[in-house]
């Protein structure tokens, strides 16, 4: 937020993935930018950007959790 990067949010070096980039700019009402804080691995926002609410089907609430 405000520049500051979220836990575990840094670019995985060494993986192909496409790195999606955007203007410093705050996101409409109807724009989310989906991060994970949990997993280092994760395929979220650095690599797909922003999506549609419109784009949203369902929301999902584990069952369980574990630790690493």
């Amino acid at each position: 937020m405000n520049g500051d990067l979220l836990p575990n949010s840094a670019q995985i070096s060494g993986l192909e993935f496409p790195q999606y980039r955007m203007d410093q700019k705050v996101l409409d009402d109807s724009e989310y930018l989906l991060m994970s804080d949990v997993s280092l691995y994760s395929f979220d926002a650095r690599y797909f950007g922003l999506i549609s609410g419109l784009q949203i089907q369902h929301v999902v609430e584990p069952l369980f959790t574990w630790g690493d």
